[in-house]
């Protein structure tokens, strides 16, 4: 009995080992992110796609089917389902064009509306060689950012961060500063149609431990109190400066007052190559 009794307290201390033991990124996006998704109860994430590159000329196709490798065959032979599913779709797609698009690529509205995450590889076929990663047109709360941020942790080649009407409140932008201090690697983040944020506080994103030199913040209804916060933190970064190259702040609702502040910080912002 008291063998048993031991025998059963050994595994319920695995047990609890293994579920306070969290995951650890190994640098593929793709499985990394859904793990880290379970981790935190999101049991549906959003897909990761790789970003759909525009379509090779005809010429190149028809070389590349002449003269097909081996290498070329072993990958159709790892074909996922997906896949398939995919090519079922496009060929539905054809008949319903009658002619099979060679210059764009054709997508079902409602797949448009599902939130996703896209990402380019430098090479395709390492999944370890994320080079920019997209999020469009869904709600990016606090928990899904550190999600995000634990995944970027180990991509060394990640450069650029793109978040397109993401609506991310000022707590999310705060924390996403405090992210790009921790990454190395990312050189431009672009954070557009955001919607109006209470507290404006995008100055943030601008700091000297930052290695970002390039910042797209357009469409984000930034008023004049918003491009005050931004004048002050780049007038603040005079030493050591910030490594900040090109800011992009078109199309907000800066008016005469922030767009005098930002002019005469430019006048000294000698790194500052390209502003608008």
């Amino acid at each position: 009995m008291g063998r048993k009794k031991s025998d059963k307290s050994a595994r319920s201390e695995e047990q609890e080992d293994k579920v306070n033991e969290s995951y650890q990124p190994t640098g593929n996006f793709q499985s990394d992110f859904v793990e880290l998704c379970k981790e935190m109860k999101m049991y549906r994430p959003p897909p990761v796609f790789l970003r759909p590159k525009r379509p090779s000329s005809p010429i190149q196709n028809e070389q590349q089917t002449q003269a097909p490798t081996n290498r070329k065959a072993k990958e159709d032979k790892k074909a996922s389902m997906a896949q398939q599913m995919l090519n079922r779709k496009r060929r539905r797609r054809k008949k319903r064009l009658g002619f099979k698009p060679k210059t764009f690529t054709v997508k079902y509205y409602l797949d448009l509306m599902k939130p996703c995450v896209h990402i380019d590889l430098e090479n395709p076929d390492k999944p370890d060689t994320v080079s920019e990663v997209h999020a469009k047109n869904w709600k990016l709360e606090l928990p899904m950012l550190k999600t995000l941020g634990r995944c970027f942790e180990k991509l060394n080649r990640l450069h650029t961060i793109v978040f397109w009407r993401v609506a991310a409140s000022a707590e999310v932008i705060a924390e996403l500063a405090e992210l790009l201090r921790q990454l190395d690697s990312v050189r431009c983040l672009s954070l557009e149609a955001n919607g109006h944020v209470t507290d404006e506080n995008y100055a943030d994103l601008i700091r000297v431990d930052s290695n970002l030199t390039k910042l797209q913040l357009r469409f984000n209804q930034i008023t004049d109190a918003g491009a005050a916060r931004i004048s002050e933190q780049l007038s603040g970064l005079r030493d050591p400066p910030s490594k900040l190259v090109s800011l992009d702040l078109s199309s907000n609702c800066v008016q005469d007052g922030g767009a005098t502040a930002l002019a005469q910080v430019c006048s000294f912002a000698t790194l500052l190559r390209s502003f608008a």
